[in-house]
C-alpha cells in the first residue's frame, strides 16, 4: 500500500499490537485487523509485521512475538493524542449548532473571553499592513450602506479574524476560525443586529480599528467589549420580544433596534480587571 492509505493501516495496526499487550504474532494480528474492518491473510499480516519491524516501530521479543519499540510506542501515543483533539474539535463544533437563542448568547460570551485578549495582543503587536487590513474592513462595515446582508456577514468575519492574526497568538486565532467555521450562526447573529442597520448604527468595528492603530490595548479591549456587548444585548432583546414559542425559529426576525442596549457599557474612567 502507498501513501495515506498506507501510513493509516500502519497506524492501526501499531494501535492493535499496542492494545494486544503482549507478543503477536501473524495469526493473531490478522484477527485483530479483521476486528477492526480490515481484512488480511496470516501471511499478509505477518508480511506487515516485519514491515513494521524493519522500520524500527516494532521488535521482537524471543520467540513469542513482536511488540511495540521505543519508537512505536510514540507513535501510537502521537495517533491517540491527534485522535483525542479532533474529538475534542467535534464536540466544540457540536457546541456551536445554535437553534436557540441561549445558545448564541454562550457562543458570543466565548468570543468575547477571546477577543478580548486578541485586541489587546493585536494593538501590541499588529504590523502596519495588518493594521491598514483591519481599518479597510472596519470602514466597510460602519460607513457602507449599501452591502448586503451576506457581505456584511463575511467581511465581519474577515474583521475578527484578521485582529487575532495580528495579535500573533494561533491558539486564540484557531479558536475563533472554529467558532466562525459555523455559517448558521453568523447568518442568525446578523438577523439579530436587525440586519445591516442595527450594524451601521453601532460603528463599533471603527473604534476597535482605531485603538488597534493607536497602541492602546486597554482601548481596544473597551471597544471591542462594547461592540460585543452590543450584539449580546440585541439577541437578548429580540429573543424575549419574539416569545418563548419561537424561540426555535428566529433568525427572521425584524425587531426595533431602537429596544437594543448593550449589556456591556464602559464608562472612559471604568478599569478593566
Amino acid at each position: 500500500m502507498r501513501g495515506l492509505e498506507r501510513n493509516s493501516l500502519r497506524e492501526l495496526g501499531l494501535s492493535v499490537i499496542a492494545a494486544h499487550r503482549r507478543p503477536i504474532g501473524a495469526a493473531a494480528f490478522a484477527e485483530r485487523l479483521a476486528a477492526e474492518g480490515v481484512s488480511m491473510s496470516p501471511a499478509s499480516a505477518g508480511r506487515l509485521l516485519a514491515e513494521l519491524e524493519g522500520e524500527g516501530f516494532l521488535e521482537q521479543e524471543s520467540n513469542k512475538g513482536r511488540v511495540l519499540s521505543e519508537r512505536g510506542r510514540l507513535l501510537v501515543q502521537e495517533r491517540q493524542q491527534r485522535e483525542g483533539r479532533e474529538v475534542a474539535a467535534r464536540r466544540f463544533l457540536d457546541e456551536l449548532s445554535c437553534d436557540a437563542p441561549e445558545k448564541i448568547i454562550e457562543v458570543l460570551v466565548a468570543r468575547r473571553a477571546i477577543e478580548r485578549e486578541t485586541c489587546r495582543l493585536a494593538a501590541e503587536r499588529a504590523k502596519e499592513q495588518e493594521m491598514e487590513e483591519i481599518a479597510t474592513f472596519a470602514a466597510i462595515l460602519d460607513t457602507s450602506q449599501h452591502v448586503s446582508r451576506e457581505h456584511v456577514a463575511v467581511v465581519d468575519r474577515k474583521f475578527h479574524q484578521a485582529i487575532a492574526r495580528a495579535g500573533g497568538n494561533r491558539v486564540l486565532a484557531a479558536a475563533l476560525d472554529l467558532i466562525f467555521r459555523d455559517k448558521d450562526l453568523l447568518a442568525m447573529t446578523m438577523s439579530f443586529r436587525k440586519r445591516r442597520d442595527a450594524l451601521l448604527q453601532e460603528n463599533g468595528h471603527r473604534a476597535i480599528a482605531e485603538a488597534i492603530a493607536r497602541r492602546d490595548p486597554d482601548e481596544a479591549e473597551k471597544a471591542l467589549l462594547r461592540h460585543l456587548g452590543y450584539i449580546i444585548g440585541a439577541v437578548e432583546a429580540l429573543a424575549e420580544e419574539r416569545g418563548d414559542e419561537d424561540r426555535g425559529a428566529f433568525s427572521e426576525h425584524e425587531g426595533d433596534v431602537e429596544k437594543i442596549q448593550p449589556v456591556c457599557t464602559l464608562d472612559k474612567e471604568e478599569t478593566i480587571s
